[in-house]
């Protein structure tokens, strides 16, 4: 579960005239703040920097040094200057990074962005190029010149690290004081998002920069998941919610989970937000009733083509265990596969998927009979025979006709209600089936025998027309055998199959 907070912030820009701190390699610098380091006191004077740094100069260079040094906020004078001088915190810091910010005079544009998850109002630093500004003419407008607001003067005299920076720009920037006026630049908006968890927070901010839009993160520390929910009055003592199943939406039955808009408000120390998102409330069942129902539609959801036995039992033990991971307090119960394909008679597809692997099982006890129509039998002068015989009361119809696009099926074709199936097979067998309740039985076309040779006669007469062929009942010997070959050809040697709409769609070859 996720709290998600955002709202707008603005960010000001500012040219101002100042001495900045940035952070440079002064080798001479950094070996004053190494003597004070070795000293056993923690102190050293001018004399000693002279002696051990300069060769024996006078006491009164080594101080000009330690004074420069005072400047930079490297080193502080003791109450008396005869203690000499010790490391600040900054000294500590630029002894150990090896740079020091040397002060630098000039005109600089800054970002503010003064937010109480920022820390660091000052978010970004340049020094201002006098070339990229318009010139008279261009349609510049002259910025106005006023007083530097307070954010920006609070800076003075302290180090700031500006999030949003170049590879090649300081880390750490010291601010020794900016003139009292500066000229403001404009406005512009960001945003800033905060993300919190059981496991901790994030906050982001991103903001327009020159080139692109820039992100960062604060050093902030955020309140609990927990504690701000309170502040909210959503404790985590009241979820996961109990709903019912009318009420889920098929995007929260299959994660399990529901998202909540939240009016604008303050949320505990973050101060106000003008988009509040709770994200993955955790959803149980309220009752057997919608166990049932919400398990029922993630099986029929997780169905997505043929579905042998085995396959459906798999997706139903998967069920269960997300069930039982979820937490739910109810049992579902669950229907069988030909249960499911009745509950799901709006769906052509998902009946075709459920119920044509049952229809080819020899084990399959049969409430009604099935027919298949391969090669020759797909014919439409011989179909309609064998639908005529067929009787009434056929529940589905598989036909097995060779690669010919213009081969069509009309639902006029049947004389009841049947669920057909039409495919396309490689090298088809001319053969028919059916199979019901009272067993199966069927025809295989036979080919004319080759006519004898017989002996030239001076007056031969006309030939005769060979018969095409005729239908002979199959022996029930001989019905396990093709069957096979009928069962074979429909589920893996088909490449295609005619959709309701009239379409031929490739198939993949498929275990049966």
């Amino acid at each position: 579960m996720k709290l998600t907070l955002n709202r707008e912030v603005t960010i000001e820009r500012w040219r101002v005239v100042g001495t900045l701190g940035l952070a440079q390699r002064r080798p001479e610098i950094i070996a004053i703040l190494q003597l004070v380091t070795e000293s056993a006191t923690g102190f050293i004077t001018g004399a000693d920097v002279a002696a051990k740094l300069l060769g024996g100069r006078p006491a009164s260079v080594g101080n000009r040094l330690l004074q420069v040094c005072q400047m930079m906020n490297l080193v502080t004078a003791a109450p008396s200057p005869a203690d000499g001088w010790s490391l600040t915190e900054e000294g500590r810091r630029a002894l150990q990074k090896g740079e020091v910010p040397t002060p630098e005079r000039g005109e600089f544009e800054i970002w503010l962005l003064p937010d109480a998850l920022n820390p660091e109002t000052i978010i970004a630093i340049r020094r201002f190029d006098t070339k990229a500004q318009p010139k008279n003419g261009d349609g510049g407008v002259p910025p106005g010149v006023r007083e530097i607001p307070d954010e920006l003067a609070q800076c003075q005299g302290r180090l700031v690290r500006p999030p949003v920076r170049s590879r090649d720009e300081p880390s750490e920037v010291y601010v020794f004081g900016f003139e009292s006026v500066g000229s403001f630049l404009g406005r512009e908006r960001g945003n800033l998002q905060v993300d919190l968890d059981p496991r901790g927070g994030t906050a982001s901010f991103e903001v327009p920069t020159e080139d692109q839009p820039a992100t960062f993160s604060p050093a902030f520390k955020l309140p609990a998941l927990e504690e701000a929910l309170e502040s909210l009055e959503l404790p985590l003592s009241e979820m996961p919610l109990k709903v019912s199943f009318a009420t889920i939406s098929d995007g929260e039955l299959r994660t399990g989970k529901r998202d909540l808009v939240i009016d604008a408000t303050e949320v505990g120390s973050l101060e106000y937000f003008s988009s509040i998102k709770l994200e993955g409330i955790p959803l149980l069942p309220e009752s057997q009733g919608s166990a049932n129902d919400w398990a029922t539609w993630r099986l029929m959801d997780a169905i997505r083509g043929y579905t042998w036995p085995e396959d459906f039992d798999r997706h139903v033990s998967q069920v269960r265990d997300w069930c039982g991971k979820e937490g739910w307090s109810f049992r579902a119960e669950l229907p069988t596969q030909n249960e499911l394909a009745k509950l799901s008679s709006h769906r052509s597809d998902l009946v075709r998927h459920l119920l044509s692997p049952l229809d080819w099982l020899e084990s399959n006890p049969r409430n009604a009979p099935i027919l298949i129509l391969s090669g020759k039998a797909a014919r439409e002068t011989d179909r309609a025979r064998i639908l005529s015989e067929s009787g009434t009361g056929v529940s589905a119809i598989y036909v097995l006709t060779g690669a010919d696009s213009s081969f069509k099926w009309s639902p006029s074709a049947t004389t009841n209600s049947a669920r057909t199936l039409v495919r396309q097979v490689a090298r088809p067998l001319d053969a028919w089936i059916r199979l019901g309740p009272d067993g199966q039985r069927g025809e295989r076309w036979h080919a004319p025998a080759k006519p004898t040779p017989q002996k030239q006669k001076d007056n031969p007469p006309q030939p005769k027309r060979q018969p095409e062929g005729e239908w002979k009942e199959t022996p029930a010997a001989e019905l396990p055998r093709i069957m096979e070959d009928l069962k074979a050809g429909f589920w893996r040697r088909a490449v295609s199959e005619l959709r309701d709409g009239g379409a031929w769609v490739p198939v993949r070859p498929a275990r049966g």
